[in-house]
């Protein structure tokens, strides 16, 4: 089925009769009805606060050398959801984690580089506070109907100057250009996201980003990237989420699962490095 057709879906098997009775239509090529489905899927139409997990595995990716595994990880974003009379939704987000053993699973509190053989530190990661508002005009996202599956795809890629600069930090900077390249799959029901009874959807949503090597790393210069793939879910919340990362929320951000924003700021991991390790004088 092609993006911008009509779909009937049918919600039983016992006949058509049935089936018709419980048919549920949506056009996924109209904004008025894609943005709400999407509110639903990825946070909450009603609007409220929406935790989402995800884990998986990053990846150094080098010319002229197979793919290597790094290290895995858990991660949970928070998104603090508002709807809007006039049918926009206003979102903040904010993401942390941390980094595990890419074999036993286990939470690393030193790392050994297989490229270069040092022992480094793994700092938590923090990304947000980032605020957008999602209009019906200018939603757009790649849209993919089969029967009651639906998807919405996001791929985009940016560049700029690297804020962690190679002279002053030679061993954690991977040089002047800093870049992100990142494809978001969401992924649920269409019988579920287009339900005017339904507040929050059951999700399933992967990724993969491609970046520059982690200020942690010190892999200085070298060639290459980093790839994250990782797949998660969404909580019914906070309840849900699992104690071993309770426990971890705890000593890095203990506000982090109470109501409103966990920080104020604008967070990302080579900001958080530099704060941490500011350049030496002289």
């Amino acid at each position: 089925m092609k993006l911008g057709r009509r779909h009937v879906i049918a919600g039983g098997t016992a006949g058509f009769a049935m089936s018709a009775a419980r048919a549920v239509t949506f056009d996924s090529s109209d904004p008025g009805e894609t943005l709400p489905a999407f509110a639903r899927l990825t946070g909450n139409i009603g609007g409220g606060t929406v935790l989402r997990w995800h884990t998986g595995v990053i990846t150094a990716v080098m010319p002229g050398a197979a793919p290597v595994p790094l290290v895995a990880y858990d991660g949970l974003e928070k998104e603090i959801w508002i709807a809007n009379a006039d049918g926009t939704f206003t979102t903040t987000y904010f993401d942390i984690g941390y980094f595990k053993d890419a074999v036993s699973g286990a939470h690393l509190s030193a790392w050994l580089n297989p490229m270069t053989g040092t022992t480094t530190t793994p700092m938590a990661f923090r990304s947000g506070k980032y605020a957008a508002t999602l209009k019906p005009a200018d939603f757009k996202r790649e849209i993919d109907v089969r029967d009651d599956d639906i998807s919405f795809t996001n791929r985009s890629t940016v560049a700029f100057p690297a804020p962690m600069k190679p002279d002053v930090y030679p061993d954690e900077s991977a040089g002047p250009l800093h870049f992100f390249s990142v494809i978001r799959s969401d992924r649920g029901r269409v019988s579920e996201v287009s339900s005017s009874t339904v507040r929050s959807a059951p999700l399933a949503w992967s990724y993969t980003i491609t970046t520059v090597w982690l200020p942690w790393m010190k892999m200085g210069q070298r060639p290459g990237a980093v790839v994250w793939t990782g797949a998660g879910g969404k909580y019914r919340g906070p309840d849900q989420v699992p104690g071993s990362f309770k426990a971890f929320l705890d000593r890095e951000q203990p506000n982090y699962l109470a109501d409103g924003e966990p920080w104020a700021d604008v967070r990302n991991m080579w900001g958080d490095y530099m704060k941490a390790h500011p350049p030496s004088k002289g």
